[in-house]
């Protein structure tokens, strides 16, 4: 687009503005504040580099355009096919369009098309990541807005489009994704696999952006204590505790800093502490609680089998013990299902499975990735014949994933899994298949032949083109269309899948 046709309505835009005092008007949630990053808000855009429309809203009246500045990542609204009277204006959101704040109403004088002035997408000084729809009013009639989208600024590709849609539910005071702290007992699982998730985001296509997220949710509860008397990222939940671990030891990975791997030990350690001898094992699922489910086991497997690739002398040995008593109990529980898949509760009174819950995607995930963990320490100790063991059984639960008309994947392919018949994208089912896609990345590059990787890469171009995905790069609960959504469980696994088949 050229930018001449924004500059033939500069002057007298900017004289209408002054006169009229219609520039920049208080939002509709939060106030507004200027925000300055390589330009400062209400800049004209006659000064604009690289323009694109992202996004146009037809009505009766006006046609009504969001239009971003991709050199510096500022956005505008125009009114085409416009006439006197009409008004324009761009709101700006800080948490993908939940909240705005209104910017830069102006009101066309007499000519066939107006503008606003440009406005920053993002907060870069106070790391805030922004969405802009435009927005128009014919005088008489109602207001009509674009779809929320955003200039191309760190979401250059799917995989970092989806991680900046993702960081519009980190919340800034918290210092945690939007739906993760409980104040009894502090950071909750659903935060911790959006972190983790972010960390591998980052970790396979190298933005640096979203890095500070790490530090500043350590650093913010690593001392703190809840009303429950737990503290830091150990509750009185194992499977909280043993999503926190995966974060660190992800987070170690990407920046090789020990108190991240030290996070992790407390986290398996504290996990310990939920072992009792009922039913022959394994670990209860809430602190003086006898219940033992699939999930907090798998996650047990996992951190303790990661670890033992992490740290070295008999530590390390000891870690793979822990995992590997604890898979030997649980495949030999009435939890593990003759097709490879798990129920999710083991009645702790009978030893017996309930069959009221489904299987769910994470705990195949959570499982392939403990022992593809297993199967690279054995190959590192030089017994391939046992590394080859660990490796086929991770095949085969992987394999259970994937069978097409199964539970987890449906006729044609795509990855699905019982919650979405009930659960929305801010609620648990949301964030299952996040596990799901990890375990079969794991696995996939453990295998010459990358037999998965086909797989992760149709569901991910699925979820991309299928209309589960809106123009702000938020996807739905399904990704085969969009059923519901948006939400932060809904966009973490969606941003785990592109980051794994990417």
């Amino acid at each position: 687009m050229s930018n001449n046709r924004y500059t033939r309505a500069g002057a007298v835009l900017v004289a209408a503005l002054m006169a009229t005092g219609l520039g920049i008007t208080a939002g509709a949630s939060t106030a507004f504040a200027a925000v300055c990053n390589k330009k400062c808000d209400a800049t004209d855009p006659a000064q604009a580099g690289t323009t694109r429309v992202a996004d146009v809203k037809t009505t009766a009246g006006p046609t009504i355009q969001i239009v971003f500045d991709e050199t510096n990542a500022m956005g505008f609204g125009t009114v085409e096919s416009s006439q006197q009277g009409d008004t324009v204006w761009v709101d700006r959101s800080f948490d993908g369009g939940r909240s705005w704040e209104k910017l830069g109403t102006t009101t066309n004088p007499g000519l066939g098309g107006w503008r606003t002035q440009m406005y920053n997408v993002d907060d870069w000084g106070n790391t805030k990541v922004g969405a802009m729809r435009a927005c128009g009013q014919r005088p008489g009639g109602g207001v009509a807005c674009t779809q929320w989208t955003r200039a191309t600024w760190n979401a250059g590709n799917r995989v970092d489009a989806a991680a900046t849609a993702m960081m519009m539910y980190y919340n800034q005071s918290i210092k945690l994704f939007q739906t993760s702290y409980d104040s009894s007992f502090g950071p909750t699982w659903g935060g911790a696999i959006s972190t983790s998730a972010l960390i591998r985001a980052a970790k396979a296509t190298n933005l640096p952006s979203y890095r500070y997220v790490i530090s500043r949710t350590f650093d913010e509860y690593k001392n703190k204590t809840y009303g429950s008397g737990y503290s830091g990222f150990n509750n009185q939940y194992s499977d909280d505790t043993g999503w926190w671990a995966m974060v660190w030891i992800d987070a170690y990975d990407l920046t090789g800093d020990s108190r991240y791997l030290d996070a992790a030990k407390s986290g398996a350690a504290h996990m310990k502490t939920f072992a009792t001898s009922t039913c022959g094992g394994g670990i209860t699922w809430q602190k003086n609680s006898p219940g033992k489910v699939t999930i907090s086991n798998t996650l047990y497997i996992q951190v303790n089998a990661a670890l033992a690739n992490r740290v070295g002398g008999s530590a390390a040995n000891a870690y793979r013990a822990e995992a590997e008593n604890t898979w030997n109990w649980l495949r030999q529980t009435a939890l593990a299902r003759s097709d490879n898949r798990y129920w999710d509760t083991l009645n702790v009174n009978t030893c017996q499975a309930s069959t009221s819950t489904p299987p769910f995607t994470y705990h195949n995930g959570t499982v392939v990735s403990g022992l593809v963990e297993l199967s690279r320490y054995y190959r590192n100790q030089g017994n391939i014949t046992v590394a080859d063991s660990f490796l086929n059984d991770a095949k085969v639960k992987a394999n259970a994933i994937t069978q097409v008309g199964g539970d987890f994947t449906d006729s044609n392919g795509f990855m699905k899994d019982p919650a979405e018949g009930w659960d929305n994208c801010t609620q648990s089912g949301a964030y299952f298949k996040a596990a799901a896609v990890r375990g079969l990345d794991e696995v996939d590059r453990q295998i010459s032949a990358r037999p998965y990787r086909p797989y992760l890469q149709a569901n991910a171009n699925k979820a991309y083109t299928s209309g589960a995905r809106n123009k702000l790069d938020q996807y739905s609960l399904k990704w085969t269309s969009w059923t519901q959504g948006p939400g932060e469980g809904c966009q973490a696994s969606a941003l785990a899948l592109l980051a794994a088949a990417w």
